[in-house]
């Protein structure tokens, strides 16, 4: 996904991150059927990036915090 106006979106990154790791970016912004999440590959800024419900973002940090 790349909405227009995407380079205003606030990413954020983990502290932990270090610049030669490959790191996720993840936002919180407004989608037409409510909140989302997005998630974009921090090595590539530029490319589409996915919007996740808040569910489906909790269930995937779940599953890698439990390593499933």
């Amino acid at each position: 996904m790349r909405p227009d106006g995407a380079t205003r979106i606030h990413w954020r990154r983990s502290r932990r991150c270090q610049a030669s790791n490959g790191c996720v970016d993840v936002a919180a912004m407004a989608a037409p059927a409510g909140r989302a999440i997005a998630v974009r590959d921090g090595t590539v800024p530029d490319e589409p990036f996915l919007c996740l419900t808040p569910a489906a973002w909790r269930d995937l940090v779940m599953k890698v915090k439990n390593d499933t």
